[in-house]
């Protein structure tokens, strides 16, 4: 089971969610080289016990760190606090790997007229600055196309996260 994480605490000046979707896992191998930081939404907390699974044994990976809430990314309101905690988390643990996990956000899937003057997008690459400046890897998952699925817009890797965490679909999943 993935543990509590002081240490990820202290990174982010001790802000903390209270959730499940941060936590820690560990290998038994101190010296293993590599560090992986997952951070994002309900998705990312899913595929964060999925990646467990697959990367649990694998002898170099040193650590799974998970930050994670349940939000969509386009309430900035909500949370605000909480992705400025990203770029202190990156900066502060220099992961080898940093996936951003989250489900669609309908205003970065919007058409772009002009990349020189799209205004979210500018605003996008520069949220992203400080996590790639900070990760060796910065892997974005996102941008997937929707369908809806009984009553609610569901990508495919939704789908099928939610399908192999045996969680029904169609249902809240929170």
């Amino acid at each position: 089971e993935c543990e509590a994480d002081p240490e990820g605490i202290r990174m982010r000046d001790g802000y903390s969610t209270g959730s499940k979707g941060e936590c820690l896992w560990t290998a038994n191998n101190a010296s293993a080289p590599v560090k992986i930081l997952v951070l994002g939404n309900s998705i990312g907390h899913l595929a964060g016990k999925i990646l467990h699974k697959v990367l649990e044994g694998n002898k170099d990976v040193r650590e799974l760190r998970l930050f994670t809430l349940h939000y969509t990314i386009d309430q900035p309101a909500f949370c605000a606090p909480f992705l400025e905690t990203w770029r202190k988390m990156v900066e502060r643990m220099q992961p080898d790997i940093t996936l951003l996990i989250t489900n669609d956000s309908g205003e970065l899937r919007q058409p772009i007229a002009d990349l020189k003057t799209d205004k979210i997008l500018a605003a996008y690459v520069e949220f992203l600055k400080p996590l790639s400046e900070n990760s060796k890897y910065l892997v974005l998952d996102e941008f997937y196309p929707a369908s809806a699925t009984n009553g609610a817009f569901m990508s495919p890797q939704v789908f099928i996260i939610l399908r192999i965490c045996k969680y029904p679909v169609g249902r809240a999943y929170f």
